[in-house]
């Protein structure tokens, strides 16, 4: 045999090996996409919202997961199975509460079951797919979402007619005719690691219990977090108002509307969350009001009282 037929010879014989090797590494070696686990997950709302890594929804919310493989070889659908384990921290520790394994239907992975209502706290998901002939068993990132409470948008009333900084206005309290307020807000920043954005729209009412249309509207912008409080009011006449603030929401917060804020606006000699107020009694004010608006609170109810005499 010649040295030109013994190499033909090994030629034929290695190249079955060769493809084989290719092969091989075509569907062992490559599979895995080495920027991710194969595996991937989504959090949504049963409403169909997208729920952000790490983001919020309110309570009472239902969710599901979702799962998908990533770096998939073309021709070679997945099989196998995948399971999804609920969590009730953000961290995907302890045992968790895993579903019965899901087979994959034509190469894709099934949503899991909904969780049903949720309550306030912090929860997280996990996939985690079994291979296959082709696909290495793979565990998806830890996905983790806050519940937050139905309201967490918190808003406190203010005068502004006695000291610079007023005084608070207990919800269902009294103030003088003539008085001017304002109303502020918190959005509690209950995400880890996420200071809430977007707007805030007070609404203003000429009724309690923030019934019917508005009278009057402002929206501000949160600034690290902070919102801004309202405008001031005109000095007020005699009545009933209210205060509501809604939140935008952002892409970790969902929109949230506060808890209606009423008050009464009486005579002058009036109340203080239901105290009545006199002259010769300011000392009730005491409990509600700091010293300083105490003083300035005398004085203001003293003028009252002066420019009705010179009235007389």
């Amino acid at each position: 045999m010649t040295n030109r037929s013994r190499l033909m010879m090994l030629t034929l014989l290695t190249l079955p090996l060769m493809f084989a090797g290719i092969w091989q590494v075509a569907v062992h070696g490559d599979v895995p996409n080495t920027t991710q686990p194969f595996v991937s997950t989504a959090v949504f709302t049963t409403t169909g919202t997208s729920v952000p890594l790490g983001g919020g929804v309110l309570a009472l919310t239902s969710v599901f997961d979702t799962a998908k493989e990533n770096g998939v070889v073309d021709g070679f659908t997945p099989h196998g199975s995948v399971t999804y384990t609920f969590f009730t921290n953000n961290a995907c520790s302890g045992s968790g509460t895993s579903e019965t394994a899901r087979p994959l239907l034509n190469g894709l992975m099934p949503n899991s079951s909904p969780t049903g209502q949720l309550l306030a706290g912090q929860y997280s998901y996990q996939a985690r797919y079994s291979g296959d002939g082709h696909y290495p068993p793979s565990t998806s990132e830890c996905e983790p979402f806050v519940v937050l409470p139905r309201t967490f948008v918190s808003t406190v009333l203010f005068t502004n007619a006695f000291v610079s900084t007023g005084f608070e206005v207990p919800d269902l309290g009294s103030i003088l005719s003539g008085t001017s307020i304002y109303d502020t807000t918190n959005v509690a920043a209950l995400v880890p690691g996420k200071v809430p954005s977007g707007t805030v729209t007070y609404a203003f009412f000429n009724s309690i219990g923030c019934s019917g249309a508005s009278s009057s509207s402002e929206t501000v912008i949160l600034t690290n977090g902070v919102v801004p409080n309202s405008t001031g009011t005109s000095p007020l006449a005699v009545g009933s108002y209210s205060y509501q603030a809604s939140y935008s929401g952002d892409a970790n917060y969902p929109p949230s509307t506060s808890a209606c804020e009423s008050f009464t606006v009486i005579p002058g000699g009036g109340a203080v969350g239901g105290e009545s107020v006199s002259i010769d009694k300011l000392g009730l004010l005491a409990p509600y009001v700091g010293l300083a608006s105490v003083v300035a609170a005398s004085t203001y109810v003293g003028a009252l009282f002066l420019r009705r005499v010179r009235k007389k």
